[in-house]
């Protein structure tokens, strides 16, 4: 059995080819989740995230990179929470470094995680990270220092967590 291999030297070099900054202008914050669009992801607490963040950040985005069982499920629900010009559905990129270096901050909200290769890549690009207690939590991503990370199916602590990240950007550029 092979270890997991991250190739963390070869994303810190990889320059910006798709910048998420000028792809989406619309958006002010921008939240990346890069997955396959399966239940254990929990992709819904995302979306449900968004609909409290919005309320108060109406030019946040959240990016969904990936494919899979779940992405009509998924269509329905942002559908549902009227998210349509806030969330993007989108396949998944040959290019993830550019998204993980242009994006605010990277999130994952799974149920559980074998490791999470993600947040590592997410953490090398230099993107800070929020997730869930699975994988590599507290390992890799330590909670209060390199990014946060809140109870697994917690929606109200990851949108809190969400909303903080939000807000210290925002007291920074009005400063």
């Amino acid at each position: 059995m092979l270890p997991i291999f991250i190739d963390v030297q070869k994303i810190k070099d990889t320059p910006v080819k798709t910048d998420l900054r000028k792809k989406y202008p619309q958006f002010d914050f921008i939240m990346l989740m890069a997955s396959r669009f399966t239940k254990e992801k929990n992709i819904p607490m995302a979306i449900s995230a968004m609909a409290g963040i919005v309320k108060k950040h109406p030019k946040a985005g959240l990016i969904l990179v990936g494919s899979g069982p779940e992405k009509k499920k998924y269509e329905t629900l942002i559908s549902q929470y009227r998210l349509e010009k806030n969330i993007v559905l989108e396949e998944w990129t040959d290019d993830p470094a550019s998204y993980y270096k242009s994006a605010d901050v990277f999130v994952l909200t799974s149920n559980y995680e074998g490791y999470g290769r993600t947040p590592i890549e997410a953490e090398a690009a230099g993107c800070p990270v929020i997730m869930t207690d699975v994988g590599i939590a507290g390992e890799i991503v330590k909670d209060g220092e390199n990014g946060i990370v809140v109870p697994v199916d917690d929606a109200q602590a990851f949108t809190d967590a969400l909303l903080s990240v939000i807000n210290k950007k925002v007291a920074l550029h009005a400063s």
